[in-house]
């Protein structure tokens, strides 16, 4: 249980790899922070 404010709250980042020619090498990459997403439990 968190005792702190903030503790229990999502941090972090998601990355996104894409292969953009389809030769099996990630040729992008992005990434946004974890936020950027509904948090609201659905998936």
């Amino acid at each position: 249980m968190p005792n702190a404010n903030g503790e229990d709250a999502p941090t972090g980042r998601t990355s996104i790899h894409e292969d953009t020619n389809n030769d099996r090498v990630y040729d992008k990459t992005s990434a946004c922070p974890q936020s950027y997403f509904k948090s609201d439990g659905a998936n």
